[in-house]
């Protein structure tokens, strides 16, 4: 159990990095960010509420999708997570026990979308491209 441990963090560690970069700027952002613009009162365009929902549709598509995934693989896990995401938004209109409906949430779960898609999915596509390519 612990060699394949070891295995899988020594074969991921660009992406267990990035996840944990990810988990620090989100603490950042909920802890020190939120009350400093709470008191200040200034414009942030919804960065400091909704912000870290943008990172965490990130961390959950890089904590769940794989190295070897194609590129409409990878694609149709992305789209599965913003859409369960904006799901439970919508359902938190309607029911106020799962949370604050907050039409900025949804914004910034898309804007967490497009980063992965130009981050990680676009690269796999032109990977597959090329791949293609040289087995002609």
């Amino acid at each position: 159990m612990i060699v394949l441990s070891y295995i899988m963090v020594k074969n991921n560690y660009k992406r267990i990095c990035l996840i944990f970069s990810l988990f620090i700027i989100s603490f950042l952002l909920i802890n020190y960010y939120r009350p400093i613009k709470a008191k200040y009162e200034f414009n942030d365009f919804g960065l400091a509420d909704s912000g870290s929902g943008m990172i965490s549709i990130m961390i959950v598509y890089l904590a769940i999708s794989k190295k070897k995934m194609s590129y409409l693989e990878s694609k149709n896990l992305a789209i599965a997570i913003l859409l369960l995401y904006i799901i439970q938004e919508v359902l938190s209109y309607f029911f106020k026990s799962i949370g604050t409906y907050d039409f900025k949430d949804i914004i910034y779960y898309v804007f967490g979308f497009v980063i992965i898609y130009y981050l990680d999915i676009k690269g796999r596509k032109n990977e597959s491209d090329n791949n293609n390519n040289n087995l002609r």
